[in-house]
This record gives C-alpha cells, sequence and structure tokens, in this order.
C-alpha cells in the first residue's frame, strides 16, 4: 500500500511540474524532490520521464471508464441514446486531454510515436468503451449500419487525435470547446439517411 502511494505521489508531482514547468525542462531530481523522495526511489518504480507518461496514459484510461461507468450510464445520462453518448465521450476524452498543458500533450504524443506497445494497443479502457457505444448506437439505429463499427471507430480515433494535434498546435488563446462542432458534425453524418 505504501509502495503505491510512493508511486502515485511521483506520477502526480511529476505532471504538475510537467504542466508547470514543461516536460523537457523538468529533470528526475526535480520530480523526486517534489515528491518528496530519493532520486533512487524514483528509479524504483520509473525507468525514466518517458515511463511516467505512460503510465499517465494508464492513468487516463481509468478516467475514461469512471466517467463511462458513472456518468454515460448513470441516471443523468438514462434519457439520452447511444450516439448522443458517443458523442458525449468524444468530447469528455478531448476536454480531459486539454486539462494538460500544451507543451505536456506534445511530449505526450512524441512519446506514443516511440513507443506503439502504449497508445495503440486496442485493450486499451479507450478503446472497449469506445465500441461499446458505437455498437449500441447500431443497435438502437441512431447510427448508422451501413459503417462497420471498427471504420467508425478508427475514424473517431482520428478525429479525435487530429483535434487534439491541432489544440496542441494552436496558441493559447484557442480552447478544445471551439473544436466541439466537428465532434458534432461527426456525429449528424453517422446518423441513418432518412428514407425516401
Amino acid at each position: 500500500m505504501h509502495a503505491q502511494r510512493t508511486k502515485e505521489r511521483i506520477l502526480k508531482a511529476a505532471i504538475q511540474l510537467f504542466k508547470e514547468n514543461g516536460y523537457n525542462n523538468v529533470g528526475i531530481e526535480e520530480i523526486a524532490n517534489a515528491a518528496e523522495v530519493s532520486r533512487g526511489s524514483f528509479y524504483v518504480y520509473y525507468k525514466n520521464k518517458d515511463d511516467l507518461l505512460a503510465e499517465y496514459l494508464h492513468s487516463l484510461d481509468q478516467v475514461y471508464n469512471e466517467y463511462y461507468e458513472t456518468v454515460l450510464c448513470g441516471k443523468e445520462c438514462s434519457s439520452l441514446n447511444s450516439l448522443e453518448k458517443f458523442n458525449l465521450y468524444m468530447k469528455y476524452t478531448l476536454q480531459v486531454s486539454s486539462e494538460n498543458s500544451q507543451d505536456l500533450i506534445r511530449m505526450y504524443y512524441a512519446y506514443l510515436t516511440k513507443s506503439t506497445n502504449t497508445w495503440a494497443r486496442r485493450d486499451r479502457c479507450y478503446f472497449p468503451i469506445l465500441e461499446k457505444l458505437i455498437a449500441m448506437a447500431q443497435e438502437e439505429g441512431s447510427i448508422r449500419k451501413d459503417i462497420s463499427i471498427e471504420s467508425i471507430e478508427n475514424i473517431s480515433l482520428g478525429i479525435t487525435r487530429g483535434l487534439t494535434l491541432e489544440w496542441c498546435a494552436s496558441d493559447e488563446s484557442v480552447t478544445m470547446e471551439s473544436k466541439f462542432p466537428v465532434i458534432d458534425d461527426f456525429c449528424t453524418m453517422l446518423m441513418p439517411h432518412p428514407k425516401e
């Protein structure tokens, strides 16, 4: 239990320092000091700063799962159809990303391009939730059935990654919420065509 708390404290301190100072401007010693552990203790839990980013990705999946279970499957969303829930889920994942500094997200993306084993794994919590929402929407008829679940999932992923990268490349006055109309338009395109 103590070991888990120490590991979480190191991660929390690192992410905070990355947000405040930029990923490249923070060293292991600084992270260890902020977490109130020795440099040696840092290396018990993490090999390097990239390891912290991988752990951070894992923690985001837990956040996505909690949102799905408590919000999308909860009372406040019980009157929504699955397409509307899919829309909210895509926006939520973008919002979570934007809660970090643009610098941290840039480093995160740079790390992910070096380490395909973490981000692209389809067993990450993010993907089964996306797949489940698409399947439910197709079953209830709120999403077209002529496009495969896998294709919708891949297009969704491309859109969220693209919007995140676009946000990272913009100046700090641009909000992630300003990108949400793209999600709304995508969801409109997924709706079944009215029968003529």
